[in-house]
């Protein structure tokens, strides 16, 4: 028989954006003892939390006997206002924080806003200003501004989330591990996660962060009033793969020295090595 008592998440896939939240939380749903929200990102903490915890509820009402119950919000752990939050409603809940090279996850990040136009500017121009927070305007009010560079400094984020949570309930892993490595990647979340190890899910070996473009961005925007299913349904026909210019390799070489104090403080915060991302 369901159970009829009320659920709540007991896990949080909390970032990193363009990291492999997506794949990763595939990948956690396809297990028989998992539990991930449909939507992948429900911004409960982020966008929606005036919206109070009956509404989060609600869209676990589909979870039957799965003992890991989670959902997977990529910017849960960059935005300051979330994990207070977070540990209020949830504080027994183990984390999940998937990193990438931070040069590349910026690279990535800034094509994904090009594919969906907003985004004008070109990359070096785009990474001029290290902004950090939220997205905001230009001091001209022309260009919107976003943190490409700034979501990368992990070790700050993960610091900001190891003072409301013990550092035994974050459980880091790198998308490099999943290319490297998938099936022990896999079993060590498992095991994170108290569920059974040996399940080995169908789409562990598939590339994730795909880029994806628009054949049209306006049919994109007049399906945002219908509903999911219908914007899901043209949605699939409106999209397809496509690649983005490779960085120039003096920009990476400059970006990744930038990075290196926060690479290696990240190094010692986890006690592993990170010299997979020096090039």
């Amino acid at each position: 028989m369901r159970d009829q008592s009320p659920r709540m998440p007991n896990f949080l896939i909390i970032g990193a954006m363009r990291s492999g939240t997506t794949f990763l939380a595939r990948c956690l749903a396809s297990h028989p003892d998992i539990f991930v929200a449909s939507g992948k990102e429900l911004h409960f903490f982020d966008v929606h939390f005036e919206k109070g915890p009956e509404w989060y509820q609600r869209k676990f009402s589909q979870v039957r006997n799965e003992r890991a119950i989670g959902e997977a919000t990529q910017s849960y752990m960059y935005l300051d206002s979330v994990v207070p939050r977070m540990v209020t409603l949830l504080p027994n809940a183990r984390l999940i924080a998937i990193l990438r090279n931070p040069v590349d996850r910026a690279y990535s990040h800034y094509w994904f806003h090009r594919a969906l136009g907003i985004e004008k500017q070109e990359f070096l121009e785009a990474i001029a200003e290290d902004h950090k927070g939220p997205p905001h305007l230009s001091k001209d009010g022309r260009t919107m501004l976003f943190p490409y560079l700034d979501r990368g400094r992990y070790v700050y984020q993960l610091q900001k989330v190891s003072q409301y949570y013990p550092k035994e309930r974050l459980k880091v892993v790198l998308l490099e591990d999943f290319r490297s490595s998938p099936e022990e990647t896999y079993r060590s979340l498992c095991n994170f996660l108290g569920v059974e190890e040996n399940y080995e899910p169908p789409d562990l070996r598939k590339p994730a962060n795909k880029y994806l473009t628009f054949r049209s961005l306006a049919v994109r925007r007049f399906l945002r009033p219908f509903p999911k299913i219908i914007r899901n349904m043209v949605g699939r026909l409106n999209v397809q793969k496509s690649s983005y210019p490779r960085l120039d390799p003096a920009v990476r070489r400059s970006l990744l020295e930038r990075f290196e104090i926060e690479n290696k403080e990240l190094e010692a915060w986890l006690g592993r090595d990170l010299s997979i991302w020096q090039s």
